[in-house]
């Protein structure tokens, strides 16, 4: 337990912790400034800006910055045959995931939490009630829209700053696999952002349910009617993947055990 506690304290006080913070409040106040005379609630503000432009694929994957380039460092140190043989490979990979995860999680999560706060001082409103036409059409069955015409606002916006960080916390342990392939830092840094422009393209093949896609489950645009199976199918896959990721991460060591 102690060390799993050392492993997230290394992911969390970190300069790369704090930039992808950083980065990810400066993108959305670079692009919400511009709506800010526009979307005059915090709710719909946060909706429009995700959906735009680089805030597509960029977002998600700046979580990777936090601690997914870790093992790399270690191998060029030397230290990551140390650390193998100190914990088992096992216990090893999971506490590393587990960190990689958790550091993406929350620094995305504390990035758009912070923006969404200093929009509030700016509007003054968490939701602007002549927006409402804008959901109740589909509230019943667009996920989550049912939220909004209940009035539970904050929970919506909860909901969502949760799928932002789920997302790129999987994302995060993509890279951290890749770069156990290719031990380079800087393709654990930057392949989940390549990865997640291109997928577009493919995502149809992949697509868990008709309208389903990883996109569309990072911004909780399911058209699945309630709250609870949403929730359920967008925790499950993001979780789920990475676990795989995980197990990748485990494989790749295990053959290439020589070379850790």
């Amino acid at each position: 337990m102690r060390s799993m506690l050392d492993e997230l304290r290394r992911a969390i006080f970190n300069k790369g912790f704090l930039l992808a913070i950083v980065l990810v409040f400066m993108m959305y106040f670079v692009d919400g400034n511009q709506a800010l005379d526009e979307y005059t609630s915090v709710l719909t503000l946060l909706d429009s800006i995700t959906g735009l432009g680089a805030f597509t694929w960029v977002v998600p994957c700046v979580g990777a910055l936090c601690y997914a380039g870790s093992y790399v460092r270690e191998h060029d140190r030397g230290f990551a045959r140390y650390a193998v043989v100190r914990s088992g490979l096992g216990i090893y990979v999971f506490r590393r995931s587990v960190a990689v995860f958790i550091s993406a999680f929350l620094a995305i999560c504390l990035a758009i939490s912070g923006y969404g706060l200093y929009a509030y001082t700016v509007c003054g409103k968490v939701f602007y009630g002549e927006l409402l036409g804008n959901y109740e059409p589909y509230a019943g069955f667009v996920s989550f829209y049912g939220l909004v015409v209940e009035g539970r606002y904050m929970q919506y916006i909860a909901l969502h700053i949760m799928f932002h960080g789920l997302a790129a916390g999987m994302w995060a342990i993509f890279g951290l696999l890749l770069s156990t392939i290719w031990k380079n830092n800087y393709v654990a840094l930057f392949s989940p952002a390549i990865v997640v422009y291109f997928k577009d393209f493919v995502l149809a093949r992949f697509s868990l349910l008709p309208n389903v896609t990883l996109k569309s489950l990072e911004m909780g645009e399911l058209y699945i009617e309630g709250v609870g199976r949403p929730i359920m199918l967008i925790i499950g896959v993001y979780l789920g993947m990475s676990l795989l990721f995980t197990a990748a991460v485990y494989w790749r060591l295990k053959r290439g055990i020589a070379d850790v």
